[in-house]
């Protein structure tokens, strides 16, 4: 009888362990799950994503809310990624140098700067990648006048793209400085570039310009080789 009441005290003591002990969630987000504009989108993530997270948007604004949050995050852990130069010199309408940085996850490119100097000044263009496409550009020209003191004509722009290469937000600056003067684009306001928006000639014309400036990259080819200058 004592076994009795012994072992049926271990199987209370058992019983009541197990029914305490926290059960282990197997739910996962499926592919399929729209992601919320509030969503952070991690950097490591960024080129490994099997759909690209702009289409999963419904309206322009919410694609625009995913562009902005993909474009913080590679810019938030830019020291993060692999980073490859190629320096280059040649001559479209006059003399150009400059350099290519390319910034890589997996193997893949995420952002691909081009800062160049010609004649008439030194310009910039930045062009950011999910998977191999095209979501946002940023440019920035310099003009400056050949005067003995020149005035300085700044032009920035900014393009957002969405999954199918259309862009469906634009985005302008211009100033001009006198010369001497502090050049800070930060204060001046943006203007939207109506005439970008929806401009499939505009649209062509950009994502020629990626592809073309990640081809020269990944080529051995000089300037003046791979745009046909010699």
């Amino acid at each position: 009888m004592n076994n009795f009441y012994y072992y049926l005290f271990c199987f209370i003591i058992c019983l009541t362990f197990s029914c305490n002990t926290p059960e282990t969630s197997t739910d996962s987000k499926s592919d399929s799950t729209p992601i919320s504009t509030e969503e952070k989108i991690s950097s490591s993530d960024t080129n490994s994503i099997k759909e690209n997270p702009i289409k999963k948007a419904t309206t322009t604004e919410e694609k625009i809310a995913v562009i902005r949050s993909l474009y913080k995050d590679i810019q938030d852990n830019i020291d993060d990624f692999k980073t490859k130069k190629k320096p280059y010199t040649g001559e479209t309408e006059a003399l150009v140098s400059g350099e290519l940085t390319a910034y890589m996850k997996n193997g893949k490119i995420v952002k691909l700067s081009d800062k160049a100097e010609e004649d008439h000044g030194p310009g910039e263009n930045e062009f950011f990648f999910i998977n191999g496409t095209l979501f946002f550009l940023f440019s920035q020209v310099m003009t400056v006048e050949m005067t003995e003191k020149p005035n300085i004509h700044v032009r920035e722009l900014r393009l957002y793209f969405d999954e199918t290469g259309k862009i469906i937000d634009a985005l302008v600056k211009t100033k001009t400085f006198k010369n001497g003067e502090n050049i800070d684009m930060s204060t001046v306001a943006n203007e939207k570039g109506e005439n970008l928006i929806n401009s499939t000639e505009e649209a062509e014309y950009y994502n020629q310009l990626a592809n073309e400036t990640i081809d020269f990259f990944n080529s051995k080819e000089s300037f003046d080789e791979f745009y046909g200058n010699e």
